[in-house]
């Protein structure tokens, strides 16, 4: 039997909550970059109009449904180039690094992310909330 010199390991953690003025965010780490959260839209919000410069992230509706709003990567948000797409319950949606975004709740709503990245890494670009130098 050989030796190696990357040992596995296990741990626990524990969440934080964040409220936001459109729900709430849970956040936890997980192995090396990847981080995972919980989101909560209420009815009738929306998240802030971001992107990430390195994140890539995939999103899993658990209850609800929202609208996710995109633009193409490196151009300013123009509403006639906006792609709306309605995600229900049990459905996955993926975002790359780089693609202006936003989450609308048509309903009271939960989803799971999990990223590859940091999340020192968000360009706020527009924010319902006078957020624009927050994290959303």
């Amino acid at each position: 039997m050989s030796e190696t010199n990357n040992p596995k390991s296990a741990w626990k953690g524990k969440g934080v909550e964040i409220e936001k003025p459109w729900g709430s965010v849970i956040s936890w780490s997980a192995i090396q970059s990847i981080g995972g959260k919980i989101i909560k839209i209420n009815k009738g919000e929306r998240t802030s109009l971001k992107y990430n410069t390195l994140k890539d992230e995939v999103l899993f509706v658990i209850s609800g449904s929202i609208i996710i709003s995109t633009w193409s990567p490196r151009k300013p948000p123009d509403e006639s180039a906006e792609l709306r797409y309605p995600i229900f319950q049990g459905e996955t949606f993926n975002i790359q690094s780089e693609i202006p975004f936003r989450l609308s709740a048509l309903e009271d709503s939960y989803i799971v992310e999990i990223s590859n990245g940091k999340n020192n890494d968000i360009v706020m670009i527009k924010d319902d909330y006078g957020r624009v130098n927050e994290e959303s």
